[in-house]
């Protein structure tokens, strides 16, 4: 929904001082010549108390608003109908590497400039009653590849970092009761309540092509999902059904952050959208004076890919993984302690084939909010 412009109508106050002139044409001697040109001096003035009557005829109208001007202005400025909300931005980043290894023979050269990013994103969100939807997509173009010269890059890394064109969230939310709410779409639902560390956060993938250049709320990837929520007292009861498979964008071979000096494996991923394919998350969210506690339940695919054989050849899969999450918050004063765990079974690494392990992550912070 729009916000309202709040307008201050500024009063122009005219004062008017008004300064008498004497002019007298040729030399004046005589007394009763000079009693006519001082006629009228003598004449009783307007009395103190009749100044503000006067003064108040002069500025007349000064104080009147001009509302039809007024009205015209907020017309002209509802360009927008109210349903409907747009957002955008425009960013230009660059990148320059001033002490960087020269390349090896066949390996592109990154000194000195290695990026010159414009990115234009632009997005609506639209209100049809209890319901809203967003609509919103982004879109780059890099033109260092062009100045250093696009000859000594891959086709695959210039695909990546050159240019892109992707939606980003596109969704409908609404209430389907007084206490039970409905999102399907591609976005971003956040767990957990570490600002960049990512323990019990493990619903949407990062693009980490350019990994550490921003925070980490730039770089979530929205997902397919369909979330219902439910709502009762203090308590949130989140259900998830995660129906898009998405994985991290990490940076590809012959890039400027790619680690190794071979490609990787290829990939093999689960058929997108199928039904033996989907995703489920379970949260449980409960927000008290001074504290709060939250419960989650996945079984996803592993984000990080590990190797195996097929038919003969090395490629990188996914398996299925279950996580167990707990987080909490509690706030003595200016002090907010926070923590979070979770609990990974069935992982699977590419040095120990067939054989399962768990895993468990910890997290823990304090924030100081007093000063």
């Amino acid at each position: 929904m729009f916000r309202q412009m709040h307008k201050t109508a500024v009063r122009h106050i005219a004062a008017v001082v008004l300064a008498p002139a004497l002019f007298v044409s040729g030399p004046v001697l005589a007394d009763e010549g000079l009693d006519d040109v001082l006629t009228g001096f003598d004449e009783q003035q307007p009395a103190v108390s009749d100044l503000p009557d006067a003064l108040d005829d002069t500025l007349s109208g000064f104080d009147e608003q001009p509302t039809d001007r007024q009205d015209e202005t907020e017309e002209d400025q509802e360009v927008l109908p109210e349903w409907l909300e747009l957002f955008g931005s425009i960013s230009l980043n660059g990148s320059w590497n001033y002490a960087h290894d020269a390349p090896a023979p066949g390996e592109a050269d990154f000194r000195n400039l290695s990026m010159l990013r414009t990115t234009a994103a632009l997005g609506g969100d639209f209100s049809f009653g209890s319901w809203r939807a967003r609509a919103s997509g982004h879109v780059f173009y890099d033109g260092a590849y062009s100045i250093q010269g696009r000859d000594q890059y891959s086709d695959r890394l210039l695909d990546e970092y050159e240019q892109e064109l992707e939606f980003d969230e596109l969704y409908l939310a609404g209430s389907l009761s007084s206490s039970l709410d409905l999102k399907i779409g591609r976005q971003v639902v956040v767990w957990g309540k570490a600002d960049n560390l990512r323990v019990t956060d493990i619903l949407n993938p990062l693009d980490n092509r350019l990994p550490g250049m921003v925070d980490i709320k730039y770089k979530r990837l929205p997902v397919t999902m369909t979330k219902l929520d439910y709502y009762t007292g203090q308590w949130n009861l989140s259900g998830i059904v995660i129906n898009e498979i998405r994985f991290d964008k990490t940076p590809v071979y012959n890039s400027d952050f790619y680690p190794g000096d071979a490609p990787m494996p290829p990939e093999k991923k689960p058929t997108n959208f199928a039904f033996d394919s989907q995703q489920y998350g379970l949260a449980v969210n409960g927000i008290f004076s001074g504290w709060d506690l939250s419960l989650y339940q996945a079984w996803v695919y592993d984000n990080r890919a590990h190797v195996t054989m097929d038919a003969g050849k090395p490629v990188r899969v996914h398996n299925r993984v279950s996580m167990t999450g707990l987080t909490a918050n509690i706030a003595f004063g200016n002090w907010l302690f926070k923590g979070e765990a979770a609990w990974w079974q069935d992982l699977e690494y590419g040095a120990l084939p067939e054989q399962d392990f768990d895993r468990v992550d910890l997290m823990a912070g304090i924030e100081y909010t007093g000063f």
